[in-house]
């Protein structure tokens, strides 16, 4: 839970002014990958899993992982599977819609 709130406070509250959504894609039942355009120009990857069973998702943002969860949960490999019961949190520079606010 520290780590949480520590990357929270460090990466995502001074970000915060001017932040919009980009987009949300439904993966599978109980899986989502949103996104977010920060004030700050980056971008915001939250990929979940609350599934029982591996999801399938496009390929990742280049970026810097920020957290993650779950068994078998791998960022900046080839693998395009989101693993059961987990998250990744990846904040990229740019991204595809490379619009500042």
């Amino acid at each position: 839970m520290a780590q949480l709130l520590r990357v929270r406070h460090e990466e995502i509250v001074p970000r915060l002014a001017g932040t919009r959504s980009i987009a949300v894609a439904v993966l599978d039942e109980g899986a989502v990958h949103a996104r977010w355009r920060m004030g700050d120009g980056s971008e915001l990857s939250i990929l979940v899993n609350l599934g029982e069973m591996p999801v399938a998702h496009a390929p990742l943002p280049d970026g810097r992982l920020l957290f993650s969860i779950g068994a078998g949960t791998t960022y900046g490999t080839s693998s395009d599977v989101l693993h059961a019961y987990a998250l990744l949190a990846i904040l990229s520079s740019t991204g595809p819609d490379a619009a500042a606010p």
